[in-house]
This record gives C-alpha cells, sequence and structure tokens, in this order.
C-alpha cells in the first residue's frame, strides 16, 4: 500500500493489468461462471457486475483517444472500475452461487456491508496504485473530517445498531414482532436493510424502523421460540352457573374453531369475580398470527352459541339507569308464538308432515331450540348421542371420516330437514360428522322424550323406522363410493343393524 509516497511494484503494475488483455480474460470469465452457477432467479443480481465492466472498457476507450500515459486519473478510474467488477461478480458468486444452494444466505445488512467494504478496498487500492495515500485524504482535513462524522452521526448510528442486532439476531424476515408498548405496533418483519427494519402491519402498511430506535427499545416476538403464540379471550358470565360447567363447555365448543391449535391445548381459568359476575380467561394457541383477528372472533362465536345453547346468557355491563313503569309483557303470546314457530318447523319435515295437531303439539313442548356458528361441529362421528335434530334455519353438511384432505361430503341438508336419527334409536355411535355450514337454529328432540311419544303414536315410529332404514343405506352405499374413490377395500356390511332397529322400535318397550 501508498504509505508516505512509497509505491509498492506490484500496485505500480495494477494500471497495467487493468488495461491490458487480461482485464477483458478475466471480466468475461466471471461473467461466464456466473451465468453457470447463479440460478436464474437471480440472474438480475448480475447487472451491477456487467454496468461496471461496461464504464470499465467505456474509461478504457476515452483514455485511449485522449493519449495519456499512465499513471493518470483515468487509468486510476479504469482500474477502480475494475477491481470493482472484479469484486462484485466474487461477491455475486459466493452468494448467490454457493451460500444460497446450502441456505445459508446471510442477512441483508450484513450483505450490504460486505458489499460496501468491497468496493472501498477497491477505491484504496486504486488511489494507492495512482500513487495517492488514502490516509492523507483523511488526515489532511480535521475540519472535514469532523462535519462527514457529524453529519452522518445518526446514519452511522442506524448501522452500528443494525450490526449488534445482527449479531443477537431477535427476528429475521417473516417473523411477527412488537416495537414498543404499542399494541398496534406489530407487524411481519419484511426486510432487514443497512438503515432500518421493514414491517408490514395487518392494515397493510409498510413501516421501516430506525434500528437506532429498535436497538434502544424492547422487541418482542411472537414467532419465536416456536412458531405459535398464545391469544388471551375474557367473558363473563352469572355466579349461579357452576365454573366447571363453563369450563366443560367452552372447552368442548373451541376445540376445532378455526386456527386453534390441539397442541398447546387450550385452557380455561376462571380469572376474577366482579360486578358482572364471574370473568373467564381462555387461552389459546395459534400458528395464524396473521389471522389472529379472525381467529380471536370466531373464538367468542362459539363462546356466544356454546353459552347460548346451555340457557347461559352473558351479564352485561351494570349502568345507572332511570327506573320508570312499563307494562308487562305478555309472556303467554310470546310462548305462544314460539311453539306456533316450532310447530311450522316440524311440518315442513316430511316425518312429521301427516302427523295430527296433537303429536305437532307435544314434538314442539318436547323440542329445545339451539344455535351453532358458521363452521362449528354439531355431531361428530364416532360420539354416541341421544338427540334427534330439525333444521328450522341454516344448512349443514353431513361428511363421513373427518379429517381426510379428499372431499368426504355425504349430503347437505336445509330447512325443514334432520339429522341424529341413527344414533338415536340404534345405539350406535354416530356414523357421520353435522357440521353448520352457517348460522343455524335447531330444534333438539331428547331421545327418552321422543320414544315415549312414539310409544304413544306407533304408526309416526313405523314411519321413522323406515327413514333409519333408508339413511342408514344411503350412507353406507356413500361410504363405499368413497373408499372406492380412495382406492381403499370396501368394507363388510353391518348386517345385525336391522334387527337390532327392529328391537328398538319393538312399540311397548324402551
Amino acid at each position: 500500500m501508498a504509505v508516505l509516497g512509497i509505491v509498492p511494484d506490484w500496485l505500480q503494475e495494477l494500471p497495467k493489468l487493468a488495461s491490458g488483455k487480461w482485464d477483458f480474460v478475466s471480466l468475461l470469465a466471471l461473467l461466464l461462471v456466473q451465468f453457470a452457477i447463479v440460478p436464474m432467479t437471480w440472474w438480475k443480481s448480475i447487472r451491477p457486475y456487467v454496468l461496471l465492466a461496461v464504464l470499465h472498457w467505456l474509461v478504457l476507450g476515452i483514455r485511449k483517444v485522449v493519449g495519456t500515459d499512465p499513471p493518470d486519473p483515468l487509468a486510476v478510474a479504469a482500474l477502480f472500475l475494475w477491481l470493482c467488477a472484479i469484486g462484485r461478480g466474487g461477491f455475486v458468486i459466493v452468494v448467490k452461487g454457493v451460500l444460497f444452494r446450502i441456505k445459508r444466505v446471510p442477512s441483508r445488512l450484513l450483505l450490504d456491508i460486505v458489499q460496501a467494504l468491497v468496493y472501498v478496498s477497491a477505491l484504496i487500492i486504486a488511489l494507492a496504485a495512482g500513487g495517492v495515500d488514502p490516509l492523507s485524504l483523511l488526515t489532511g482535513s480535521a475540519l472535514l473530517t469532523a462535519i462527514i462524522g457529524l453529519s452522518l452521526k445518526d446514519t452511522l448510528g442506524n448501522l452500528l445498531a443494525g450490526i449488534a442486532i445482527q449479531m443477537q439476531q431477535p427476528f429475521s424476515v417473516d417473523d411477527w414482532i412488537q416495537y414498543d408498548q404499542n399494541p398496534s405496533h406489530i407487524g411481519k418483519v419484511v426486510e432487514i436493510n443497512w438503515r432500518g427494519t421493514k414491517i408490514l402491519t395487518l392494515d397493510e402498511v409498510e413501516i421501516t424502523i430506525p434500528h437506532s430506535m429498535l436497538g434502544a427499545g424492547w422487541i418482542s416476538n411472537f414467532s419465536r421460540p416456536e412458531p405459535y403464540s398464545r391469544r388471551n379471550i375474557y367473558f363473563h358470565a352469572p355466579m349461579t352457573v357452576p365454573t366447571q360447567s363453563v369450563h366443560r363447555i367452552i372447552l368442548e365448543a373451541i376445540r376445532d374453531a378455526w386456527g386453534v391449535l390441539a397442541e398447546p391445548p387450550p385452557s380455561v381459568v376462571t380469572n376474577a369475580y366482579d360486578e358482572r359476575g364471574v370473568q373467564y380467561w381462555v387461552r389459546i394457541f395459534t400458528k395464524e398470527f396473521s389471522s389472529r383477528d379472525k381467529v380471536d372472533g370466531g373464538v367468542r362465536d362459539r363462546i356466544w352459541y356454546a353459552l347460548s345453547r346451555h340457557g347461559i346468557t352473558i351479564p352485561p355491563a351494570v349502568h345507572q339507569v332511570s327506573m320508570q313503569s312499563v307494562p308487562a309483557p305478555d309472556e303467554n303470546a310470546n310462548r305462544a308464538e314460539d311453539l306456533r314457530r316450532r310447530k311450522e318447523s316440524l311440518r315442513r319435515n316430511y316425518l312429521f308432515a301427516s302427523a295430527s295437531e296433537d303429536i305437532l303439539q307435544q314434538l314442539a313442548e318436547l323440542a329445545h331450540p339451539q344455535r351453532y356458528a358458521a363452521q362449528e361441529t354439531i355431531a361428530r362421528q364416532g360420539e354416541h348421542g341421544d338427540e334427534l335434530f330439525v333444521i328450522q334455519r341454516g344448512s349443514v353438511v353431513v361428511r363421513v371420516d373427518p379429517g381426510n384432505d379428499r372431499d368426504t361430503t355425504v349430503s347437505r341438508l336445509g330447512p325443514g330437514q334432520h339429522f341424529g336419527e341413527m344414533a338415536l334409536f340404534a345405539g350406535q355411535p354416530r356414523p357421520t360428522t353435522i357440521e353448520a355450514l352457517e348460522e343455524c337454529e335447531l330444534l333438539m328432540l331428547n331421545v327418552d322424550d321422543f320414544r315415549r311419544v312414539l310409544s304413544d303414536h306407533p304408526e309416526l315410529a313405523t314411519r321413522v323406522q323406515k327413514d333409519v332404514s333408508e339413511r342408514k343405506a344411503f350412507i353406507e352405499t356413500r361410504v363405499q363410493e368413497l373408499r372406492k374413490r380412495d382406492g381403499k377395500p370396501e368394507g363388510p356390511e353391518t348386517s345385525p343393524f336391522m334387527q337390532l332397529l327392529q328391537r328398538l322400535f319393538s312399540m311397548g318397550g324402551d
């Protein structure tokens, strides 16, 4: 290196080497190597190399026209461009051709620093070859150095903080982070450069956070140490309802909600007692952090519908209100209207279409209205059930073998149709899974209540028996079709079913 005016012989030869035939051979060879080992998707990274090579030959052409002798400024410039092209070509080969293939690519910040060091080194060597001591340029003007240092204070601070972040690696690209105590300052890391980190929020807003701010504050990483994170949901229930019953109802309702992981399992904690009743704390884990609002909302929906089905009302907040006398509601009229709606829904079902008014009245009084949210599972295959459901509003889908990646839909049911009759009378596990396609209102008939009605009305029992037989035959046929489609052997027929059916439908016994 040139120090105190002394230039080594090898530096003096570099301008000649950069302007001779070796510059063309070296640049062409590097270009061919890049095309050979760099993936096609990264060929755009070769453009800076080609630009530097073209500029190098352009400077050489100008120098040849001018006719200056080395060493001269044009020779130094040509040498600088040649060294930059060599450095850039080697950088692309190592990073894009080698590290990318072994999936060990460093961060964007580290790559930018290395590339900058390559260009700075090329400048120092080119100046030294031209007889200029680079150190003398820095020490020659203390005032200029001070001005540059002050003007770059924030930039250098961001650069050093970025280097510290890269050494500690508290986050990486695609991680979800929160960079201060504001809950809205959460986003997905999309880029880490020399100045700052870019994150994309749920509002699709791109924010660049200076590294100096990240280095001075705290960072929450929702993607580490595991790819899932916990969500916390709170709700209230009346103090008159046993807490363990609420725990059981909620865990059953949310176990297959969208985005909720089975492992780690969800949990419910009795969190506090206050003026609204008992506060419960639901803890769920999800990998769908980018859709966390949807996950939370779906769980809240499941909680509301599950509590509603069990006659539990979420207590409202207590406010001071003024009271005035109003006429008492006509409860008898409301009950009569409710029974009328139930009877109409039952009459639409073909099992009860020809039933007498007395039978419909009896069934309407025994039916329990229940509501389910969209995508909520109403009945699961393999479980034992003791209910028959008639759809008042909405629609459901009937599936077999839930969890299969392929479509296992048996049928879809809408208002006026029913399900659950086979598990009700055959005493066997449910053969299908029923899932709500939209918000549904159902009428539920308990097994014991329904059997008492059947024992008093043999003609209705005969119709239900025929329906169970036809429904089972249809499901078995559909299952065989699905098994054949999936390349599985056909299953054996369960012939004892009809014998069991006859026994269960025998009049005069339970």
